[in-house]
């Protein structure tokens, strides 16, 4: 192999190599998106739970008072 032709192939795997490492850079910030609005799904679901348990709370208060012989407030 001459080293021109070394010279051509050493440039191809360059250029394959750049396409892959394009590629991964890609990938990163679609997973990247991807943690991020899961992430908030998640930050909405503890959040919606949180207020339920503060309602179910408020529910089992007033029902305790009724059952209790007292009306809530």
């Amino acid at each position: 192999m001459s080293f021109f032709e070394s010279l051509r192939e050493l440039r191809r795997e360059r250029d394959a190599l750049r396409r892959e490492i394009s590629m991964a850079r890609e990938l990163i910030v679609v997973q990247d998106i991807a943690f991020e609005r899961q992430q908030k799904k998640l930050e909405r679901a503890i959040d919606e739970n949180l207020s339920l348990k503060e309602h179910l709370a408020e529910i089992e208060s007033c029902l305790g008072g009724i059952v209790g012989g007292e009306e809530a407030v």
